[in-house]
């Protein structure tokens, strides 16, 4: 999205993958926008090639050269990495390639480091962070003003940016969509309440709870229906439970959907019981759309943007998420104004000053 919307008279943008091409929307958008996408993975060996083990070793293992060859070859400069990437910026000299470093960071601090060491993996990422503080200038960047906050205090940094992770508002808005005719597409009476998630299927979003909550609303003999967005490693064991309680026609798995505003313009409460967030911009998406919403508190104050957010501990039974649940039914939302603080084009503007040395980190 942000590469979509940068201004393409000042920024000529290339896109790095360590991963292999998964045919995604986003893919598709970027390279209709002519913008290349480079899959690291796919340099040896093709994305339909069925590897052996060393193979697989080799493909990772060359990932350190061939990014190494790339920023070699592209001579870019600024190059701004994001998730566990630093490991494979060891065998390059940022500095001296006269490169401008910066790494987003995506997730609640405690998921990616552990200054203590006890979690080696972590650790080690903590390490590698501190070495691009130290000897590449790297110019961290916080989804928000609280995460900023949180990476001063552990990397020891006055120079943190924060750039609010950026939503299209534009689509976000219930008039613009039939929620008749889209229910009636997705086979869902006009009457029934439905609860809606988006998110990828993995420990992180919960779907455990999830389905546990509405089991008890069905047990309720409420006319109800679930209605989950997303793919994932999980998807299949959703799938067995489903079917274990009988909620094949209750319930609506949908992946690889561009159409998230209309989708959920047929919801009647956005349900977002997170383990553990980064940022969680679904949820201002769902309260763009007027939706009420019951979160869990490992969701960051600075997405809550409105009175149209219930708060659940994590720690709670599935008795107290299921009364929060239903007590939102009928419940009337508007929009807040604090919303348009998260337009992506106001975090794109913010991000080209950044990259053009006209906004000071402080």
């Amino acid at each position: 999205d942000y590469a979509l919307l940068m201004d393409r008279t000042q920024f000529d943008v290339r896109i790095i993958s360590l991963d292999k091409r998964s045919n995604s929307a986003n893919e598709h958008f970027l390279e209709e926008a002519d913008i290349p996408i480079i899959y690291l993975s796919e340099l040896r060996y093709s994305a339909e090639q069925k590897l052996n083990i060393i193979q697989k070793v080799i493909r990772k293992y060359a990932r350190y050269y061939d990014l190494k060859r790339i920023i070699k070859e592209e001579k870019p400069d600024i190059l701004h990495v994001h998730l566990f990437i630093g490991k494979y910026l060891r065998t390059i000299s940022i500095k001296q390639c006269r490169i401008n470093l910066f790494y987003t960071v995506h997730n609640v601090l405690e998921h990616y480091y552990d200054p203590t060491g006890k979690n080696r993996k972590k650790y080690l990422a903590y390490k590698e962070i501190k070495r691009l503080l130290k000897k590449e200038d790297l110019q961290l960047i916080a989804l928000h003003d609280g995460m900023n906050q949180e990476l001063r205090e552990m990397f020891k940094k006055d120079r943190v940016i924060s750039v609010n992770k950026g939503i299209n508002l534009d689509r976000l808005h219930k008039d613009l969509y039939d929620r008749n005719a889209i229910r009636v597409a997705l086979g869902i009476k006009q009457e029934t309440y439905v609860i809606g998630h988006v998110g990828r299927f993995h420990e992180q979003k919960n779907h455990e709870l999830i389905m546990n909550i509405f089991r008890q609303i069905c047990e309720r003999n409420m006319d109800a229906h679930l209605l989950l967005i997303g793919e994932g490693i999980l998807r299949q064991q959703v799938e067995m439970q489903i079917r274990e309680w009988h909620l094949e026609k209750k319930v609506t798995i949908l992946q690889k959907r561009t159409d998230i505003p209309e989708l959920m313009c047929a919801m009647d409460v956005f349900l977002f019981p997170s383990r553990w967030e980064g940022f969680g911009n679904v949820l201002i998406e769902a309260q763009s759309m007027e939706l009420p919403c019951v979160v869990s508190d490992k969701i960051s104050s600075n997405v809550i943007v409105n009175s149209n957010v219930k708060v659940v501990s994590i720690v709670d039974d599935v008795n107290t998420w299921t009364e929060a649940v239903v007590e939102m039914k009928n419940r009337e939302c508007v929009a807040s104004e604090k919303i348009t603080d998260y337009d992506i084009r106001n975090s794109v503007k913010k991000l080209e000053k950044i990259y053009l040395g006209k906004e000071i980190p402080g």
